[in-house]
């Protein structure tokens, strides 16, 4: 996420980014991760950039640039929408919820997943900005574990 109107140079230009003033996650984020990974993929070191802040949360990354305290910064598209910020998407993640067969078969935990797949859900999704809930609930692997 960024404050800056350069986002085509930004992106066709990946060298001028390491001019801009970065807030950036605490290791061991994912999107702290993420960003050193995408870095890397651009041939730009990760430990030249200049960074002026860190942030606990994507929400201070959104404010520590909104306050003019960093250019950009890693975040979720809602974070920087919040904000009133730019979001170039980079990268998208992914998370599975791993949970015991018997819970998932739970009433409440399918009503959950159902309302995720409906259009209300979905309408509370995009609300949101940057999710998308088409795979949410679906069962990926229902195995025995072998000791």
């Amino acid at each position: 996420m960024l404050r800056a109107n350069d986002t085509e140079t930004l992106l066709s230009e990946p060298t001028h980014l390491l001019e801009k003033r970065w807030v950036t996650r605490q290791e061991g984020a994912g999107s702290q991760r993420f960003l050193k990974d995408w870095l890397t993929q651009q041939r730009l070191n990760p430990e030249h950039l200049n960074i002026s802040s860190r942030a606990l949360t994507e929400r201070e990354v959104a404010s520590a640039i909104a306050r003019n305290q960093a250019d950009i910064g890693p975040g979720t598209e809602s974070a920087a929408i919040e904000a009133g910020l730019t979001f170039i998407p980079v990268y998208q993640e992914s998370f599975e919820l791993v949970i015991p067969r018997p819970v998932y078969f739970r009433s409440l935990l399918q009503a959950l997943f159902e309302w995720l797949q409906s259009s209300e859900g979905n309408q509370c999704a995009q609300g949101l900005k940057g999710y998308d809930l088409q795979q949410c609930g679906k069962l990926i692997w229902n195995g025995e574990v072998s000791e």
